[in-house]
């Protein structure tokens, strides 16, 4: 979910995802309207829907506007395990930027419309204290990596909602597993064949993103030999992992239809690829990344994500595109991500591997003027932080060499830094 609607607003006069002037930062607050209820919900119960019997509607907006989407945790201080406190902190901080997610433990932090990654990580940093200060006179606390180091899906509780209750429905005990988190990062884009096209070549630069943001070396009180277990745990889904490669706005409407007529799908929202289009907001949303420990991880992430799709946009209104990285080497990089982090070499199709973190240094220099244009300059330079350091399931593992207190510990520590 992105954007409530007490901050966007709904129906024919609401900027739903895209701002009509990107300068004024933070789009205005309205009244609230189904205040727990995801879009979806209200798209299907005003029969409003952007999604029809033969095509999907893209909403259109000005590009280059930024939301973002911050998944985080709630555990016990002394047990440091996820305990189902959540509602409790969402109901007395009232503030409907702050959201329920999944499971009970889990809660979101959404941001406006922003004109720059920089301008919404600062409502990001606004969100993370008002969420910390809330935990804390509850005595609770706040964690956001990928996957938590050994707490048990068995003891966690869903969340009270239809959706929710139909993803366990179809997929069974594998929807009651997805104790995991990530960060998603939205970003405006002119039309759906714009945002089509961006998908296919963003494919490529998924695993440099996911290498970034892996925070998930730990399940249940084990290594568990990957650096995002969050990944292992979400392909198990319907409809999840990398997309199909499509040539237009209308080869994604033509699979959304066909979807729908055999009850794969209900609306587009449970594609729930890596990467993929948000036409009710007139976004690409990227999903790939693990959860963010801190806001250096998060401002990192989103940094990556935002310039790469904007470098790839230009590139394909100048005609200045190579040929597409062939299906079975997107899977092969993806799963390199995955087991390795930032220690995966990045496979090429003519038989070279290069170093993961040597292609991230490439990009940070390589994206640097963008990040001037585009006031994300602040925020690239975390990405540099985070190779210096590490990224968490690194930072994590220096702890210790299982899925600890000692682990929780830090990463309650790494959210307050």
């Amino acid at each position: 979910m992105l954007y409530p609607l007490s901050i966007v607003g709904f129906g024919a006069a609401g900027n739903l995802g895209c701002a009509s002037h990107p300068e004024r930062g933070r789009a205005r607050r309205t009244t609230t309207i189904y205040s727990d209820t995801k879009l979806w919900q209200i798209v299907t119960r005003t029969r409003a829907s952007l999604v029809y019997a033969h095509r999907v509607k893209f909403k259109q907006c000005a590009a280059g506007t930024v939301g973002i989407e911050w998944e985080l945790q709630v555990v016990d201080p002394q047990s440091r395990d996820l305990v189902s406190r959540a509602p409790d902190l969402i109901k007395s901080i009232d503030d409907s930027r702050i959201q329920g997610e999944f499971f009970n433990s889990t809660v979101e932090l959404i941001s406006g419309i922003h004109p720059s990654v920089d301008s919404a990580m600062r409502e990001m940093r606004e969100l993370r204290d008002i969420v910390m200060h809330e935990a804390d006179t509850q005595g609770l606390a706040i964690v956001g990596m990928g996957v938590h180091p050994f707490s048990h899906w068995q003891h966690q509780t869903l969340a009270d909602s239809d959706r929710y209750r139909r993803v366990v429905d179809r997929v069974g005990e594998w929807g009651k597993r997805q104790i995991m988190i990530g960060v998603h990062t939205h970003f405006a884009v002119g039309d759906g064949d714009a945002a089509v096209a961006i998908q296919n070549r963003l494919l490529a630069e998924l695993p440099l993103i996911l290498a970034l943001s892996a925070s998930s070396p730990f399940r249940h009180g084990r290594d568990t030999g990957v650096a995002s277990q969050r990944s292992m745990i979400f392909q198990q889904l319907p409809n999840a992992g990398l997309p199909p490669l499509l040539d237009s706005w209308d080869a994604y409407t033509e699979l959304v239809r066909k979807m729908r007529r055999i009850d794969a799908i209900e609306e587009p929202g449970e594609l729930r690829w890596a990467v993929r289009p948000a036409p009710v907001f007139g976004t690409i949303e990227a999903r790939i990344a693990d959860g963010a420990p801190s806001l250096v991880d998060l401002a990192a992430v989103n940094a990556l994500t935002v310039l790469s799709i904007e470098r790839i946009a230009r590139e394909l209104r100048e005609g200045d595109v190579g040929p597409m990285t062939p299906d079975w080497l997107l899977r092969e990089n993806r799963w390199r991500a995955i087991r390795y982090g930032l220690d995966a070499e990045i496979a090429f199709a003519s038989g070279a591997t290069r170093p993961v973190v040597e292609l991230l240094h490439e990009a940070i220099r390589d994206l640097a003027p963008l990040a001037d244009e585009l006031g994300a300059k602040d925020s690239l330079e975390q990405v540099g932080t985070v190779l210096r350091r590490g990224n968490s399931a690194q930072r994590q593992r220096a702890v210790d060499r299982i899925g600890s207190v000692a682990v929780v510990d830090h990463l309650v520590a790494d959210f307050r830094s």
